[in-house]
């Protein structure tokens, strides 16, 4: 959910510094802030990739040993 409304924002955000860029008006402050919200997105993508998926962090594998 949290990558979803980065994303949203992010892309907000660029939508914003290309109009910017296109009208000629000081668009610095819009692209460090994109710059940022992308990073935020990379590392958020990255933190996801590494945590285990919900099937394997249950313990035996979703097996019971009972009869």
């Amino acid at each position: 959910m949290f990558l979803g409304v980065l994303g949203f924002f992010t892309a907000l955000i660029f939508l914003s510094t290309a109009i910017a860029e296109i009208r000629g008006e000081p668009a610095l402050a819009r692209a460090v802030v994109l710059a940022v919200m992308v990073g935020l997105i990379l590392v958020v993508v990255r933190i996801r990739r590494s945590l285990p998926r919900p099937e394997e962090r249950t313990t035996g594998g979703g097996t019971s040993s009972r009869a």
